[in-house]
Order: structure tokens, then sequence, then C-alpha cells
């Protein structure tokens, strides 16, 4: 044990270096895999039972978001079905003239067409736009390839099931008894070892019925999808799921080691497929237009979507296993898909600047009609605008209404203005982030605006562009932190709120 345990000392050393450099912890785990490989290291059995449950603890939370209404949109597969099949068979085409089977060429067009779940789900969390029209748009394309992903994997397998696979639906009678559990837990702790319990206990049965335990996690976990209680589980399970993961990571790491002779040829292969990133974040553009959707939601879909996938990794695994894939070829995957990696990260920070940047150029390639994510443009009779509709946005809402005004919300989460719709709230489809929605809004008669988005850049931007439009318009918003403060008021905006002082000051006035 004590290799694994200087194993994970690496994994630590690296995955510092990674955030120090701005690069996801994912490249520094999977360089610390690397380098352990050329040291001469070899997985262990423990390292590989901590990467398998890694492998089925993923999956079980890519299934807690498996619900069919987030894939059965037009978008998502129609747009991601047909990026799958163009990738695929555009691959074929330019691989197969060079010698390349069939065969392998459809498998490395397919597995190359997925993108990162993990990356994706974590900088959408980073920026709170895990709700938001186009992250869940994001979100609904990657469950798909995920599945997809898993399909293929069980199809290269060589593994037949064992006719107690028939009983295997008899787990849906436990349904009701689990997730009556799964109400009643109260503690934090007991709630994360139900979680484990569930998702390794999944992935056991069906293993012991010749089944991939992965397909049984991913199933557990679409078991749970429409408990109330599944968005808790899946935070509960992260930091677990994170460092499991890490055992993935550094398994492949150490599997992909190149020979030194071949060093310089495979890393210029790694350049050429991470040559198709674009072209991969230009299909998903121009497909997500031709199927409805505005020219912004395309443009950040295809950004967030753009990296390979940790199923990218895992599928060659198997085809590795399964002689599909050459080890030359694994270990050009394993670098390309660390590289792309570390590009996703950077170009998603600035991937509202690029898109404000690159918008004349892109306007000409939106579709005429309406759009399911298209911005407000007119507030009726409406007297205050709140931007964000969590707890705090509520609140001003009914504060707002209580004092006799007509508020009008704006929020980017359709799930969250159904909820407010069904409570009698006036709340419409709004991107604090989308330059269109400050452009053509009506505010000429509005009394004020309260911003309460969590996210900063959506608070600055919004209060910048009302000031522009309405220098006497009053702005009212809040600070999470005391940096904050003059950057809001550089700004002009008329009450910036310090959240906790507030809170300080009332339950001392309470007391008093």
């Amino acid at each position: 044990m004590i290799h694994e345990i200087g194993w994970l000392a690496i994994a630590f050393a690296c995955g510092a270096l990674a955030l120090r450099l701005h690069l996801p912890l994912l490249v520094g785990y999977l360089l610390a895999g690397v380098g352990l490989g050329i040291a001469g290291a070899t997985p262990s059995p423990l390292l590989e039972g901590v990467s398998h449950a890694g492998v089925i603890l993923l999956l079980f939370g890519v299934g807690l978001h498996l619900r069919i209404r987030n894939i059965l949109n037009r978008a998502v597969l129609a747009g991601g079905g047909t990026h799958l099949l163009i990738s695929c068979v555009l691959f074929m085409l330019v691989a197969v003239p060079f010698g390349v089977p069939a065969p392998t060429a459809a498998f490395l067009g397919l597995i190359l067409s997925f993108s990162s779940t993990v990356l994706a789900a974590k900088d959408l969390e980073n920026r709170q736009e895990m709700g938001a029209y186009y992250g869940r748009i994001a979100i609904g394309i990657l469950l798909l390839q995920d599945v997809v992903a898993l399909l293929l994997i069980l199809l290269i397998s060589d593994e037949i099931p064992s006719p107690w696979a028939l009983a295997l639906p008899l787990i849906l009678l436990l349904r009701p008894t689990l997730y009556r559990l799964a109400k009643h837990i109260q503690d934090d702790t007991q709630m994360l070892v139900f979680a484990a319990l569930m998702a390794l206990g999944g992935g056991a049965v069906f293993e012991l019925t010749g089944l991939h335990a992965e397909l049984g996690a991913l199933l557990m976990g679409a078991f749970f999808a429409d408990h109330h209680r599944a968005d808790e589980i899946q935070r509960r399970l992260w930091g677990l799921k994170e460092f499991f993961l890490i055992g993935f990571f550094l398994n492949v790491g150490m599997i992909a080691v190149p020979h030194p002779a071949l060093w310089t040829e495979m890393a210029g292969l790694a350049i050429l497929i991470l040559l198709v990133l674009p072209f991969k974040a230009g299909l998903f553009f121009f497909l997500l237009t031709a199927f409805g959707l505005r020219v912004r939601t395309a443009f950040l879909t295809g950004a967030i979507l753009t990296s390979y996938s940790e199923f990218t990794l895992m599928a060659g695994l198997i085809g590795l296993q399964n002689q599909l894939i050459s080890s030359h070829m694994f270990s050009i995957l394993t670098i390309a898909t660390a590289a792309s990696f570390a590009i996703n990260l950077p170009l998603n920070r600035l991937v509202n600047a690029i898109y404000l940047a690159a918008r004349p150029h892109l306007a000409r390639f939106q579709r005429p009609g309406l759009h399911p994510d298209r911005p407000l443009h007119s507030i009726g009779r409406a007297s205050h605008i709140v931007v964000g509709m969590g707890r705090t946005g509520t609140a001003a809402f009914d504060r707002l209404q209580a004092r006799g005004q007509r508020p009008i919300g704006l929020e980017s989460d359709p799930v969250v203005i159904a909820r407010h719709l069904k409570a009698g709230r006036r709340v419409v489809f709004g991107d604090a982030l989308d330059p269109e929605l400050w452009d053509e809004i009506q505010i000429q008669d509005l009394r004020g605006v309260v911003i309460a988005v969590p996210n900063l850049t959506a608070r600055l931007r919004t209060a910048k562009r009302l000031k522009w439009r309405r220098p006497e318009l009053r702005v009212a918003t809040y600070a999470l932190h005391d940096y904050e403060i003059p950057l809001l008021e550089q700004l002009q905006v008329d009450e910036v709120h310090h959240i906790l002082n507030d809170v300080g000051m009332r339950l001392t006035d309470s007391l008093l």
C-alpha cells in the first residue's frame, strides 16, 4: 500500500501544479500517471479497484441526471445525435484510405465525438450556470453521449450475461422502499453512505449476473433521478467521486506510456487530433442553430463541449483490452484528451467575451422565427425587474409585490421559471449575461431593478448596461465579498448591500 500512497502524493503535487498553471486538476492527475509509468510503475490491484470505483460513482452521478425530458429535446436529440453520426462517418472517410480498418475508424470517430461530462459540469457549477438554458442543453447532449458511450463499451466487450440477468427488473419492486428510506435520512454522512451503497451495490448486482457494473451504476442513478433529493445525493457524492477518479486517471496515465522512440510521432498525431476541436465546436454551432436555437446559445453550448472526454479514455481502454486499437493509439488518445482539457478551461473562462467580440460576425447565422431561448423585449406594465429568481430574488419580488408594485422576474433556468409561474409570480426567461437582452428590453418606464444573481460578472455587466442606457434608473444589488463593493459602486449602482453585514445588523436590531 506504500506505493499507492506515494502515487497519491505525486498526483496531489501534479494537481496543485495544474491549478497553479490555471489548468484542470484532471490534467495534473493524467500527467502524474504518465510520469509514474515512464518511471516504471504499473497499475496495482488496489489502484485498479479505486479506478473502477471512480468510474462507478461517475456513472451513478450521470444516471442521477438521466431524466428522459433532458434528452427528449429537439436540439439535444437531433443536434447531439447528428453530431455523433457525422463525426463517426467523417473519421471513417478520412482514416480508412490510410489503411485504418473500418471498425477501428468508426470506433475512433465515435469516441472522439464525446465531450467531458466532468469538466463541463464542474465549469457550469463554478459559474452558477448549470440551470441556464444553454447549460441544460449542454448537459442533455452530454447525457446522450454518455449513454452512447456505455452502449459502445457493452458492444465491444465480450462478456456474456447469465440467465439471472432476466431477474434484474425485479429491482424496480424495491423502488418505493428505497425512496422512502432516502426521504427520511437526516444525517449528511448517512446520506453519503446510502448514495455510495446504491452506486457500488447496483454495480455489484449487475456484475454478479455477468453484466457490466457500469451499466448497473448508470441505471441505479436513473432509478433515483426523479427523487426530490437527487441533487442532494449528487452533491454528497461529488467529493468522493472526484477522489476515486484520481485512481482512474493515474491508471490510464500509467497504461498510456508511449515508447520513447515514438514520442515525436505520437505528439504529432495528438496535435492533429487536437486540430479537430474547432471543427467539433463549429459542427455543434451549425447543428444547434439549424435545429432552432439562437446563435448565442449554440455558441456557448459548442464552447462548453469543446473537449474530448473521460469516456474517450474509458472506451479506449476497453478497445485496447479487446484489441480494437493498439497501445500506440491509446497513448495518442490520452495525450490528446489531456491537452483538450487544458484548452477547454481557459476557453470557457473567456467565452462570453469571445462571443461579444464575434457577435457581429455570427449574427448572420441566426435563423428567423421564434426561438425557445429568445430574450424578453417587452415587460408590459411592470414597475420593477428582479434579475435572478433564487431565494434572494424571490424575497425581493414578494417584497415589491407586498408594497403595491408590479415586479417581473427574469430567470435563465426553465425549471425555476415553471416553479414560480405555478406559485403565481410573473417570471420569464432572461439570461443576465445575454447582451441582446439588455440591448432590446424596454426599460424607459421602469422605476428600478434588483440584480440578484450570484455570478459577479453577471451583476457587473447588468448594472453597467442598465446605467449606460438609463443613468437615472435606480439599481440595487448585493455583494458576497468586500472586494465586490467598490467594483459595483464604480458603476453608480444606487444600493449595494453586503449580505453577511446586513444579516448581522438585522439580527442585532431584532434583539434590541
